[in-house]
């Protein structure tokens, strides 16, 4: 038995898709030195090299044993130079194809023998493609038994072509009729590689919910017709393929499903004709093919989604051609791939009425394949291996989702969970190792009580049982007390006071004595991605929604979920309320080139929403120069269970509708405020680069982990480019804030909430056109400490003139600061006579200094520190210029006047007898300590000394000090 060769199998589809006949008209054999005859041939093959052909001979004689399997013959005759071959190809010389190959043992032929050659080809339509009208004959009988095999190998080939199903147009279509019977519509179609003509039949259908099946199989012998029998089977069981008692091999296939209301749900895969085989044969599909029609009229939606559907099952890519293609909404979850490519202009007009902004207009994602199951140890940031509970069905590029009950706060959004997505790259017994070590520590499964040791309000107490802040923000559940079996979120925990803050109020006050259970646990979620691959220059659109009442829900675009290395390229789309763009559990994916317009809605009358692109809990996503324009917020991250992790936001011009912007409402108010960048509280170390924001109120709202916003530019009618609250350190770097009216604050920082843990670093921007200060505070009362704020060699350039000069913190006074560094700024101002200003230690020009340090210091210099220190207390400053072991302080008073100068300390080494200070002059009670003084510090002066790269001063003196020290360090 011959095997067909891949471009064989793809000559015949292509013939059969346009009605031509496929002509093999000559036999070629060859002597090919070293061909094993016992190994499967290579369908790759094609002619072998001309030196090992030994005969190119017209076909003597073909003939039809069946319409599926014909047979060709090569009668050598007598005479001719001897040869060997071991090598035999059908060939096509039309088409310059080998249409089919056999090898076989070396065989010899000399010239006084006649021999003769035959080789048999099976493949569904045979005879019909073949144009064979002559039956067996005698010189054929050879063939009456067919090889073992030979029906499976043309059954799966027409299978790699068509899929496991395939019908044309309403064949086998499942119809209800009358009296409990359904209609099954007549037609051709494909199952499990077997083709058939179908005539229609009523099936009696007595209990729903139900399912319709087509049980398939192909009977016959060898030398007769071999026919596809087809039965039809109502069940609601699923059904598998099965071997029959007479061995016949039956294949099932669900065409329907009956709900109990006996709705019809149509589960065929449908062609709406048959021209379609010369393109897929080529890796492209058309979605015209499956009945789309881009007339601006002809809903789409059924036609598209089997499209989309087949391509990923079978590997095509899909072609929209320019048009307007109307549809409702369409999902998958499937894995794999999906490619769809549009024409330049392509338009996709959905046509969703209802707001839900949950449900996409075009909603592509992986597949589940596990849900949430406990990781016991949880996971150890930087450590790929992570240890499962069970790891039964999960496979190398699978995606991880996990999600931990430790809480972020998020402000206004409430409490999401910490977590990351990850992908799995191998895995041994139960331990998976990731493609990437994981970026974050998530708890091991735990559970252990606290106890109430003071009783504060309904929503606070204090505890035992706690050390840690973050450590301690999880869910908690009553064990004793009146809030027994109750469960509320810790929000807060201060362990100075070991005061706990719940987000809500407990059914009543804890009381001393009440315990509570706190657990800790990770989970993780498997999904198998979709890997999707978007471009040619195609619109998503919708029409604007403008009879929306303030509070309805809002329209989305494109959702992209649980996929993974998907690119998204030259898309536009717009007027989607509540999104555009959606990357949703998303891993290493792109968006780029494209646009996003006009995503905003108003709701209660004062907020809004509207993402130009948002990524929700995905993983090193790029976004790359896209164009946003008219959005509520450009770009944004959310993500309830795991964090928006390490993705780049670049090159993209982001347009708002300046101040304020007008959304989808009934009655929308004015001011509504429009951004550049946006965060919900669990983006985790994103990177800003490059962007151009122009026209937005505010350029960019952060409650990020530690982000980098390098380099972007901030124009137009814009109030600040920054607004920072829940953000937990940063670096805000060489951006660039020109507005083309006045601009009321460089920064606006929310101190009531932000968080110290990580340095904030505001250095090297450049700003224009300040009305206000540079930094502008809300939320501040006298009780808020600023710590860890870097404000460093930036130049401000105020609306003002010189005799207005403001601080840093404009004319606000009180604020209180702790380990911060305020240093190298300089600030212009509007008339010429009062240009560059230096602005000294204190950062900004200012009359009145207007922050307090509250008893610690800042850096204003290189090695330049202002001190608060309170009696009875001691300062420790890091030095930050090596490891030096001799060091020459200069202290003077807040009016600069003079307290010590040239004190030179040397390190001190316990009980050494070192003999610092030399050179001291003493005019106002400074004491260098001696090695052999460290534990009684002088009453009634600065003591101070060097230990190792620390400066320690020592405030003995009544009253408390503001002291300027600067540091120079001498090896």
């Amino acid at each position: 038995m011959a095997a067909i060769t891949y471009k064989g199998e793809s000559l015949i589809a292509t013939k059969q898709a346009n009605g031509e006949v496929m002509n093999i008209d000559r036999v070629i054999l060859a002597n090919i030195p070293g061909l094993d005859p016992g190994k499967p041939v290579d369908r790759n093959e094609q002619l072998p090299p001309a030196e090992h052909i030994v005969l190119d001979e017209p076909v003597s004689q073909h003939g039809y044993i069946n319409p599926n399997l014909v047979v060709y013959a090569l009668h050598m005759g007598t005479g001719g130079d001897p040869f060997e071959f071991n090598w035999l190809g059908l060939y096509c010389s039309a088409d310059d194809t080998v249409v089919a190959i056999n090898y076989m043992p070396t065989q010899g032929k000399d010239p006084s023998m006649a021999l003769t050659r035959n080789l048999l080809l099976e493949y569904s339509g045979a005879q019909e493609t073949g144009d064979i009208h002559i039956p067996a004959e005698s010189w054929m009988v050879d063939f009456s038994q067919r090889m073992d095999g030979t029906d499976g190998r043309s059954r799966q080939m027409t299978q790699d072509v068509f899929g496991r199903q395939l019908f044309y147009g309403d064949a086998c279509k499942v119809v209800k009729g009358s009296g409990g019977y359904y209609e099954l519509l007549p037609g051709e179609g494909y199952v499990a590689g077997i083709r058939f003509d179908y005539p229609g039949k009523s099936v009696l259908v007595s209990d729903t919910p139900t399912s319709i099946w087509l049980d398939v199989s192909q009977q016959g012998n060898a030398m007769s017709d071999i026919q596809p029998v087809v039965n039809v089977m109502v069940s609601d069981q699923e059904q598998v393929d099965y071997i029959d008692d007479s061995g016949v091999q039956h294949y099932l296939e669900k065409i329907s499903s009956i709900s109990s209301n006996s709705v019809v749900s149509d589960d065929r895969m449908v062609l709406r004709t048959n021209g379609l085989f010369t393109e897929r044969v080529l890796g492209e599909i058309d979605v015209r093919d499956f009945g789309a029609i881009g007339n601006g009229i002809t809903d789409n939606t059924a036609a598209l989604q089997a499209c989309f559907e087949f391509a990923i099952r079978n590997k095509y890519t899909v072609r929209i051609p320019r048009g307007v293609y109307e549809f409702s909404r369409i999902s998958l979850n499937m894995s794999g791939e999906l490619t769809i490519k549009g024409d330049s202009n392509t338009i996709l007009h959905s046509t969703l009425s209802e707001p839900d902004s949950n449900k996409a207009a075009i909603r592509f994602s992986g597949s589940p394949i596990k849900d949430y199951s406990v990781v016991k140890n949880g996971v150890n940031r930087h450590d790929a291996s992570v240890t499962m509970e069970d790891t039964a069905g999960i496979q190398p590029g699978d995606l991880a989702i996990f999600s931990s009950n430790q809480l972020i706060d998020t402000d206004h959004r409430g409490f999401w969970k910490m977590g990351f997505v990850g992908r799995v790259s191998s895995i041994s017994g139960n331990k998976v190792t990731l493609e990437d070590a994981p970026p974050v520590w998530l708890p091991s499964e735990e559970s252990f009580n606290i106890t109430v040791t003071e009783k504060i309000s309904a929503s606070q107490f204090k505890v035992s049982g706690l050390t840690d802040r973050r450590g301690s923000m999880y869910p908690i559940t009553g064990i004793s007390g009146n809030n027994s079996e109750e469960v509320r979120n810790i929000t807060d925990y201060d362990p100075l006071t070991n005061i706990v803050t719940c987000e809500s109020t407990w059914l009543s006050p804890p009381e001393v004595g009440d315990v509570f259970r706190l657990d800790k646990l990770t989970q993780v979620r498997i999904s198998r991605p979709l890997t999707v691959s978007l471009s040619g220059g195609v619109t998503l659109t919708r029409d604007k929604h403008l009879t929306a009442n303030a509070g309805d829900g809002g329209f989305l675009g494109l959702q992209l979920q649980e996929n993974a290395d998907s690119t998204v390229e030259d898309w536009s789309i717009e007027n989607f309320s509540e999104t555009n763009f959606k990357y949703m559990y998303s891993y290493k994916s792109v968006i780029r080139n494209c646009k996003s317009k006009g995503a905003n809605r108003i709701y209660s009358g004062y907020d809004g929403t509207g993402y130009g692109l948002l990524d929700v809990s995905s993983y090193r996503c790029q976004y790359l120069n896209n164009d946003i324009s008219f959005c509520r917020c450009g770009f944004t991250t959310a993500g309830a269970v795991a964090l928006s992790v390490y993705s780049v936001v670049r090159d993209n011009r982001i347009t708002g509708g300046g101040v304020s912007y007008t959304g989808e409402g009934i009655h929308p108010h004015g001011n509504q405020v429009s951004y550049g960048f946006g965060g919900h509280g669990n983006a985790y170390h994103l990177i800003y680069s490059n962007n151009y924001v122009n026209d937005c109120h505010t350029g960019g709202s952060y409650r990020d982990y530690m982000p980098s916003v390098l380099k972007n530019e901030y124009t137009g009618s814009m109030e600040y480019p920054f607004y920072l609250h829940q953000i937990r350190g940063g670096i805000f770097k060489g951006n660039i804030f020109k507005p083309i009216t006045k601009g009321e604050h460089f920064v606006e920082l929310r101190g009531g909430i932000y968080n110290a843990e990580e340095p904030l670093i505001i250095s090297e921007n450049v700003a224009y056109e300040l009305e206000g200060a540079f930094v502008g505070l809300v939320t501040v009362t006298d009780e808020t400490v600023l710590e860890n704020l870097h404000v460093t060699r930036n130049t401000v350039h105020f609306n003002k003139a010189k005799s207005q000069k403001v601080g840093i913190f404009g004319t606000t006074t009180g604020v209180r600061l702790s380990k911060c560094r305020l240093s190298g700024n300089i600030v212009h101002y509007t008339s010429a006579a009062d240009d560059t200003v230096n602005t000294g230690w204190y950062g900004f020009a200012t009359p009145n200094r207007t922050f307090k340090v509250v008893n610690d210091y800042i850096i204003t210099g290189e090695n330049q520190y202002f001190v608060n220190i309170s009696s009875n207390n001691t300062i420790e400053i890091p030095f930050n210029n090596g490891t030096a072991t001799c060091s020459i302080v200069d202290i003077v008073g807040e009016n600069n006047g003079i307290i010590a100068t040239s004190v030179v300390l040397y390190e001190v080494s316990g009980n050494s007898g070192d003999q610092s200070p030399l050179g001291f002059a003493n005019t106002n009670r400074v004491y260098p300590l001696k090695s052999n003084e460290l534990s009684k510090p002088k009453d009634g002066f600065v003591n101070i000394y060097q230990q190792g790269p620390n400066l320690i001063i020592i405030n003995k003196h009544s009253s408390d000090l503001n002291l300027f020290v600067s540091i120079k360090r001498v090896v």
